[in-house]
């Protein structure tokens, strides 16, 4: 029988139900590296910069709502302009009526005034009733896509992600 050096020595290796031998490995005695002490300093730079990003997104995110807003009460002025303008233009035209109607008799042209007025009133609230619908129709759109965004921001939210990644940004907060 051979002499047994330390070279020649065996394990017995367990893998899964699997049982077999193999010579014993030796390895030198290296020493472990060192793990280099946390930099606290970068990470407070690091969650400082992701605050920064953050407020300046939010930032952009609310100057963009307020232009919208700007933008729709811009267009609600301009709709009543409009409006009073169209009603002084219809008065107008019933003053110029109502001197070529001299002719026509007081009971005739009691009625042409009245009903002149009426449709007046009606052409500029149909006016103001379509800008409005405009105006609505513009905020209900900003509100939609508002609730997206809403609802896309609770879809990214971590949770849905890989466990491993939810701890990791558990950790970092």
């Amino acid at each position: 029988m051979p002499a047994t050096s330390s070279s020649d020595e065996w394990v017995l290796i367990k893998d899964d139900d699997l049982v077999y031998k193999r010579r014993k490995r030796h390895h030198p005695i290296r020493p472990r590296p060192i793990d280099p002490a946390p930099d606290l300093e970068a990470e407070e730079r690091e969650r400082r910069e992701r605050k920064r990003k953050a407020l300046v997104r939010l930032r952009d995110k609310y100057r963009r709502e307020i232009g919208i807003w700007d933008e729709l009460v811009k267009r609600l002025g301009e709709a009543e302009k409009r409006a009073r303008e169209e009603e002084e233009k219809a008065e107008n035209q019933n003053q110029m009526q109502k001197r070529v109607e001299g002719e026509v008799g007081v009971v005739g042209r009691e009625y042409g005034e009245l009903i002149d007025g009426i449709l007046v009133k009606v052409e500029s609230q149909e006016a103001i009733i379509a800008n409005l619908t405009a105006l609505c129709d513009a905020a209900e759109a900003l509100c939609a896509a508002h609730e997206e965004k809403v609802a896309q921001s609770f879809l990214d939210l971590p949770i849905w992600r890989s466990p491993r990644e939810l701890m990791s940004s558990l950790c970092e907060d």
